[in-house]
């Protein structure tokens, strides 16, 4: 699963089970940092398999200022 936040960086995080407790286990990690501008959302691509990051570079949400980053899908955690 992968977060962002409006200011921050790209997180990617794991649930596991932990088969004798049962309980859930958590683990994260910082995907991506310095984007250009806001983040304003995530998208997945299957066929694509990447992650596409969309910011607004302008800071102000003006239209046609969306910037699409796209980074592979990581599955190595």
């Amino acid at each position: 699963m992968y977060a962002l936040t409006t200011s921050g960086p790209v997180v990617q995080l794991k649930v596991t089970v932990d088969p004798v407790s049962g309980l859930s286990q958590y683990a994260s990690r910082t995907y991506v940092t310095r984007l250009s501008g806001f983040g304003t959302g995530l998208g997945a691509a299957d066929d694509l398999q990447s992650l596409m990051v969309f910011t607004d570079a302008s800071g102000i949400g003006a239209a046609t200022q969306e910037v699409i980053t796209k980074l592979p899908l990581c599955e190595d955690m």
